[in-house]
């Protein structure tokens, strides 16, 4: 959702000739705006969790689910094709989770989630573990540094491990 980042994609794109769709907007649980806020030196550092006033920059984004977006995959050649999910949106990964149910029940998905606390929705988390276990997926951790090394991990463990680590979600069967 960021302006100045969407700008350089959106050239970085056409420079190198990609055939893509790009939408300057925020992915999350519902439909609707959100104020998104960054501090103008660190760009990668964006969110649009509520009570960021350290941000130095704010404006409206729109924010949609990846479930309302899904209808453009299935009139797609992509249709059939699995899908992976990378998300790593500074805490607010639950709540993206969350906006794409429907594409994680109906697609053959897997999704690396960068653990965040969201200390906005303490039951964020929560929500986003059950969901994916009463779809059959499984939780994996991948810590850093030891790429390829992922190990399958309990809601308990998961207690232990730090903010910004990887999480990784298949289904098997």
């Amino acid at each position: 959702p960021n302006k100045y980042v969407f700008r350089l994609l959106k050239d970085s794109c056409a420079i190198n000739g990609f055939s893509v769709v790009l939408e300057n907007a925020a992915v999350g649980e519902e439909d609707k705006d959100l104020l998104f806020s960054y501090k103008q030196h660190f760009l990668g550092n964006g969110s649009c969790l509520e009570n960021e006033e350290d941000k130095e920059i704010q404006y409206p984004v729109p924010c949609m689910s990846l479930d309302k977006y899904q209808k453009y995959w299935d009139d797609s050649d992509l249709k059939e094709a699995p899908v992976t999910l990378k998300v790593d949106v500074e805490g607010f990964e639950p709540r993206v989770i969350l906006g794409a149910q429907k594409l994680l029940s109906e697609r053959d998905c897997s999704a690396f989630v960068e653990y965040h606390a969201d200390p906005n929705n303490e039951n964020s988390l929560k929500s986003m573990l059950d969901l994916f276990e009463s779809l059959g997926y499984v939780m994996s951790h991948l810590p850093p540094g030891e790429e390829g090394m992922e190990r399958l991990i309990t809601r308990e463990e998961l207690s232990g491990i730090p903010n910004a680590d990887m999480l990784v979600f298949k289904r098997f069967g």
